[in-house]
């Protein structure tokens, strides 16, 4: 992903998804950043916490301009929508920013 951002076009939007151990929002604060994600779905990695399988989790959205979504024991298909809904949005706001722009340049 590290390399696929430094071609990254504006128009594209970049969703990453982590587990940490440690340090979780620091650490992928720092990633978002790195990779230059528009939005990461973060898990915390325990011993007592297996992410696998079809039972809930617990997850986190970030987002560069709007902080931290937390989500307690939310089922992997209503994540999956909330990720689709958050990009339906993101894609919404850049083409408003790409039309905006081409006014702005008439006027």
């Amino acid at each position: 992903m590290a390399g696929l951002s430094k071609i990254k076009k504006k128009d594209q939007i970049f969703i990453g998804f982590g587990l940490e151990s440690q340090d979780i929002f620091k650490n992928a604060f720092k990633k978002l950043k790195k990779k230059k994600l528009d939005l990461m779905v973060l898990q915390k990695v325990t011993k007592n916490r297996n992410s696998f399988g079809d039972k809930p989790i617990e997850a986190f959205l970030l987002h560069r301009g709007e902080g931290i979504k937390q989500f307690r024991a939310i089922k992997k298909q209503k994540l999956a929508r909330l990720i689709i809904d958050w990009t339906e949005k993101l894609i919404s706001l850049k083409l408003e920013r790409r039309e905006e722009g081409r006014v702005s340049r008439r006027a």
